[in-house]
């Protein structure tokens, strides 16, 4: 490949991931104001390490929606999170959470995987305070979900 086609391959990577990650609206209607809705936050540390919610209240969040706002109110998240190193496997945790979300607040989910064992929790970003307390996490088999 010469140095024109990599500065297309380059341009088209580029372009996927600044129109991937985006917020997602949860709710119906016209947006409302910042004050008006919770925002739900997922942790892409690194491609090798992240934390994503694959659904809210039921409904699908695509990974890339790496913001999520919501109204306020009680919500159920269905929270991954992956860990691998160069040449090693991939651990994936999961587990679903609950919580009560204010108006005007940002949380962000999180966890890690430490070989066998994964946690998740849910942390405040306006008070750094946790919402949720860490939680172990049922670890996937990661060939099994590429067999679905």
């Amino acid at each position: 490949m010469n140095k024109k086609n990599y500065f297309y391959v380059i341009l088209l990577i580029g372009s996927i991931f600044l129109n991937g990650c985006r917020t997602m609206q949860l709710y119906t209607g016209d947006r409302l104001p910042r004050e008006e809705v919770a925002i739900i936050k997922t942790n892409m540390e690194s491609w090798f390490r992240n934390t994503w919610i694959s659904e809210i209240d039921g409904k699908p969040v695509g990974i890339m929606n790496t913001k999520v706002e919501v109204l306020p109110g009680a919500h159920t998240l269905r929270i991954k999170v992956k860990d691998s190193e160069f040449a090693q496997p991939v651990y994936v945790g999961v587990d679903t959470i609950s919580f009560e979300a204010e108006a005007g607040h940002v949380y962000r989910v999180d966890g890690k995987v430490k070989r066998v064992e994964a946690v998740s929790w849910v942390i405040d970003e306006e008070t750094n305070a946790p919402v949720t307390r860490g939680r172990k996490m049922q670890l996937e088999d990661p060939k099994q979900e590429e067999k679905k």
